[in-house]
């Protein structure tokens, strides 16, 4: 497990993980650690979704450490982009299928947009756009802070909106990022 100010986000989210979900953290830990990609499942969909998520970085990005820079990122609520033709947004749909709500968002998206609503991560909103110079279909994810399932989570998510408008920065479960929809980071392979 990550420690020290620089991955700050997924200290945190691991302590998190650990108390709702006793002992998943050990996979996350594991997926992000091995050697070679293993396919992990848990009694937990909401694990299954992130170690689904850390499995696609890694066959993506091919490197454990940026594949934690990134995994800091997303934490933290930035929006990702995917150089894939939109087949992660494929995948998340065959596999979480009934765990998934199309949502509307604010947030462009040419297919259907999804979110995914947990206990730590609050709330995963997934689309596919355009690359403008390419015309290639990207997976896009990005996790809230807040879900909108309640009136009163509905009022926060528009409060972290306020602050995304003021700061320009998305507010995600485990602090902000400048990787906007503006200002993506993009996962090329």
């Amino acid at each position: 497990m990550p420690s020290g100010k620089k991955r700050a986000a997924i200290t945190s989210f691991f302590a998190q993980v650990e108390r709702k979900y006793e002992m998943s953290s050990h996979y996350i830990s594991e997926v992000l650690k091995a050697d070679e990609l293993k396919k992990f499942s848990t009694p937990y969909v909401e694990i299954n979704l992130i170690l689904k998520l850390i499995e696609n970085l890694r066959l993506q990005l091919g490197c454990d450490e940026i594949t934690e820079e990134v995994l800091e990122v997303i934490l933290k609520g930035g929006h990702i982009r995917f150089h894939d033709g939109g087949s992660f947004y494929k995948e998340i749909i065959e596999e979480f299928n009934q765990n998934l709500k199309e949502r509307y968002s604010s947030h462009s998206s040419c297919e259907k947009q999804f979110s995914f609503s947990g206990n730590v991560a609050k709330e995963v909103l997934f689309g596919v756009c355009e690359d403008t110079d390419s015309g290639e279909k990207m997976t896009w994810i990005q996790f809230e802070k807040n879900n909108t399932k309640t009136l009163i989570n509905f009022i926060m998510h528009m409060f972290d909106y306020l602050c995304y408008k003021l700061k320009s920065q998305n507010i995600g479960p485990f602090g902000s990022s400048i990787h906007t929809e503006s200002a993506p980071l993009v996962i090329k392979p």
